[in-house]
């Protein structure tokens, strides 16, 4: 599959919400010839975020446009600003959340492409699920799986 030149603007940007969170769908795998995706995340006051995981082969760039983010990365913990990066690559157990008073937005990129997929299947069990998180993790432990994610402990190579 060829890469597609993509514009896009605020108007066709596609959103997923979820847990008070917001995540636009800035480009996907399928605009990118599966190389990467690239979402537009933002997080409100005391957001959790996920729980710490580790990919396989799937690298995360974090890049903060506005507010702090929290990064857990191996057993350390740093608080992203504005203008700043992190690099996450595949086998390092990492989360983000976001336990401040204030909003957070940032950029995420995902190598290979595909992620939003997870983000698509976790908002539509979400959906279906009276309580968050459910009491039956089975369904969210095969999603994550499917999507090269996986709980620690992992291989650590911070």
């Amino acid at each position: 599959m060829r890469p597609l030149a993509v514009i896009r603007t605020h108007t066709n940007i596609p959103v997923l919400e979820f847990f008070g969170a917001r995540l636009s769908l800035v480009l996907t795998a399928r605009e990118t010839a599966g190389a990467y995706s690239l979402f537009d995340y933002a997080a409100p006051p005391h957001y959790a975020g996920p729980p710490p995981h580790w990919h396989r082969q799937t690298s995360e760039f974090f890049y903060v446009l506005d507010g702090q983010l929290q990064l857990t990365i191996g057993s350390r913990t740093m608080i992203a600003t504005p203008g700043e990066a992190v690099h996450i690559p595949p086998g390092v157990v990492h989360a983000f959340a976001n336990p401040h008073l204030g909003p957070v937005r940032f950029l995420v990129q995902v190598s290979p492409g595909g992620f939003e997929d997870y983000f698509r299947g976790l908002v539509h069990i979400a959906s279906e699920s009276v309580q968050w998180p459910p009491t039956d993790r089975s369904r969210i432990d095969a999603l994550a799986s499917q999507y090269d994610t996986f709980p620690p402990p992992g291989p650590d190579r911070v």
